[in-house]
């Protein structure tokens, strides 16, 4: 990324990481709030870009429209071949001075005249031109929802009680709209869980909601859609609680799917803004940047799915993510048994103890790869 120009030196900037940290004890994403509070500042600057070019280009057709209107007495004068050419051409100057939009004219009655007859069904037509119609009106709703809650969490995050009691309302509001909308059109509603990772349901003060909400989400198949960046791993009797090994493999997997979900989730942000040198200029201006991302994400970001083939590839990369995230990690209390075994053996480097440790995590991650489909 070019070197940045920081426009106000007043605001601080704000660092985004689109790579998880492996938190073997915590939840890797800690560090997810920058990430979701860019992703609404990006929807709300291309919502307003949007919303300025409809209506620019609604300025555009209303000058061209009423300059269609002053100059068709004079067009048509010409095709007939009636009236003085100069005269013509200086009151055409006259009528519209603009000479873009006199060319536009032009271009719009060439269009006109060169049109091939229509071979679009009326009705397929007007389906499309509904369908537009819809997404539109949807686009708009969505954008106008947007900008409230955005505003609605500044104030909150202010420490406004007015603004955090609207949020909680809409918030109550929209999964109540969104619970009754999917028991109405539940495979409607599935095809959009598949291909998602967080779904909102609604608490209550009743004993056994948890149960019911449970169910719901399962009845949907959240996240079916999303195999190749949530790993299957295969089920294990027994609590990780004692089992540090383990616990410390299912978090390199967690992170791994994290980043490998982050990082096409940034690039699409990136995408909607315009490219590259659009999330520059927009970086710059909204005092964002992005966290300098370790060499093990573009290796994880490559990876196939956990299997007895892919496992080498995966441990690889798990060895890779504890050495770069986690500083001695030997020294952790988890790691007293490899430690004193790793020195009664004679081989109590710091080196040599932290092998035997990511030994031990590559053993339990084996056990969780899961057995082969049939």
């Amino acid at each position: 990324m070019p070197k940045r120009v920081i426009e106000n030196p007043v605001l601080a900037i704000r660092y985004v990481a689109i790579h998880a940290e492996f938190k073997p004890e915590g939840n890797p994403r800690d560090n997810l709030r920058p990430l979701m509070d860019l992703w609404i500042e990006v929807h709300s600057h291309v919502n307003r870009v949007r919303d300025c070019q409809l209506r620019q280009k609604a300025r555009e057709q209303l000058e061209l429209g009423d300059a269609i209107d002053k100059l068709s007495p004079l067009v048509a004068s010409v095709l007939q071949g009636e009236g003085d050419g100069a005269s013509i051409t200086d009151d055409m100057l006259r009528l519209v001075p603009d000479e873009a939009l006199r060319k536009k004219v032009f271009d719009w009655y060439s269009d006109l005249n060169n049109q091939k007859p229509e071979t679009q069904p009326p009705e397929e037509r007007e389906a499309q031109e509904k369908d537009l119609a819809a997404r539109d009106k949807a686009l708009k709703c969505g954008s106008a929802i947007l900008n409230s809650l955005t505003r609605l969490s500044e104030a909150t995050e202010e420490g406004d009680p007015a603004a955090a009691r609207e949020l909680l309302e809409a918030a109550t509001t929209a999964a109540g709209f969104l619970a009754i909308a999917t028991s109405r059109h539940p495979q409607l509603f599935k095809e959009l869980a598949a291909m998602a990772k967080m779904w909102p349901v609604l608490a209550s003060d009743e004993p056994g909601w948890e149960k019911a909400a449970v169910s719901e989400v399962n009845g949907l198949e959240l996240g079916k859609g999303l195999a190749f960046i949530k790993t299957r791993l295969r089920p294990l009797r027994g609590s990780d609680v004692a089992l540090p090994a383990r616990r410390w493999a299912k978090a390199a997997i967690q992170t791994i799917d994290e980043t490998r979900w982050r990082f096409p989730f940034f690039v699409q942000m990136v995408d909607e803004l315009g490219g590259s040198d659009a999330w520059a200029d927009f970086a710059i201006r909204h005092n964002w940047d992005t966290v300098k991302y370790p060499d093990w994400t573009k290796t994880a970001m490559a990876l196939k799915p956990l299997s007895v083939e892919t496992f080498d590839s995966w441990k690889a990369v798990v060895r890779e993510i504890i050495r770069e995230q986690v500083t001695d990690f030997h020294l952790l209390p988890e790691w007293a048994t490899q430690r004193m075994t790793a020195e009664a053996n004679g081989r109590g480097t710091p080196g040599e103890i932290q092998n035997a440790i990511l030994d031990d995590i590559v053993s339990a991650l084996k056990r969780l790869v899961p057995e082969a489909r049939c």
